[in-house]
């Protein structure tokens, strides 16, 4: 499985430092359950609290601080092969947050 999903990462990377990222995030156990974009189109970073509405009906609320200005980015859904955690990546940046319904 988890050479499957390295595989699908190395495919989906523009280039190698984000094939790392994604081989890194796999081997701390998390896949890519969703691939998305956002609503309203435009990313302009995490403040905490603030909210963005995913097109697959669901909510990513920051948690943590971090800058980062992108037009209709790609938005990766990840979850933890044994856990009941969540990972997003917008971007090709990995952002902390919660999702919500």
């Amino acid at each position: 499985m988890k050479k499957m999903f390295l595989m699908l990462a190395l495919a989906l990377s523009s280039n190698q430092v984000f094939a790392n990222d994604w081989e890194m995030l796999a081997k701390d156990g998390y896949a890519a359950i969703a691939k998305t974009k956002l609503t309203n189109r435009t990313f302009d970073g995490c403040e905490y609290d603030k909210v963005y509405q995913l097109d697959v009906g669901l909510y990513f609320k920051c948690t943590r601080y971090k800058y980062l200005y992108r037009y209709n980015p790609d938005v990766y859904i990840l979850k933890h092969a044994i856990h009941d955690s969540y990972k997003v990546v917008i971007a090709d940046e990995e952002f902390h947050g919660v999702l919500l319904r």
